[in-house]
């Protein structure tokens, strides 16, 4: 799948996409202020998850081109019948993490996977956010298309509607020329839950 592709079915959702994402983000650190000193990066990664796709499912559902994919293996998103979108924490490259299992690796390969209702075919992305090192903030929301570990493109949703295919600074990995536009002045984005919780951790993160 092609960028401009992609960009022409999400843009009308880029907002509440990234809205999805940060309010997730910040529902974690709200819930588990007291306590999130005590997790691991995983459990982190793994408990804002769960609520950023439980707010997808609730808000997205009213949207006729989203249906959640029934499935255990991951939680998933049909757009259209065009293209498949996963939730995912992501790291400084843009790349996501995986326990690799044989049908991880066809799943991030884009190779035929076969999931219940739509084509095993379709185009996979993700949908993810970057953390700031001391999971205090999101740094960035991105929709990204890999093959493997390679990095195809990504839209940057950070700041909804100022999106760019630029990459960010310090990412070892150059962007095609059809894919490089000039970036904007990026600033820091905090999830939407300004107040300060006990045990010394900001409400818009962990």
């Amino acid at each position: 799948m092609n960028q401009s592709h992609a960009e022409s079915i999400l843009r009308d959702y880029y907002q509440e996409l990234r809205d999805i994402v940060l309010d997730g983000f910040g529902e974690y650190a709200q819930d588990y202020a007291h306590v999130s000193y005590k997790h691991h990066a995983r459990t982190r990664a793994t408990t804002i998850h769960d609520h950023i796709f439980a707010l997808a499912k609730e808000r997205l559902s009213k949207h006729s081109a989203f249906h959640q994919i029934p499935t255990t293996i991951r939680n998933l998103f049909d757009v259209a019948g065009i293209l498949v979108i996963q939730f995912k924490k992501l790291n400084r490259n843009l790349r996501t993490s995986n326990i690799l299992t044989q049908l991880t690796l066809a799943f991030n390969n884009q190779r035929e996977v076969h999931l219940p209702g739509i084509p095993p075919t379709l185009p996979r992305l993700a949908l993810g956010y970057v953390p700031k090192r001391d999971w205090t903030e999101v740094d960035g929301v991105y929709l990204t298309y890999s093959v493997g570990r390679t990095l195809l493109w990504y839209i940057d949703i950070t700041q909804a509607g100022e999106q760019t295919a630029a990459f960010p600074q310090n990412l070892p990995i150059t962007p095609t020329p059809t894919d490089a536009h000039a970036a904007p002045e990026r600033r820091k984005v905090r999830a939407k839950h300004p107040k300060r919780k006990p045990g010394g951790i900001s409400a818009t993160g962990v």
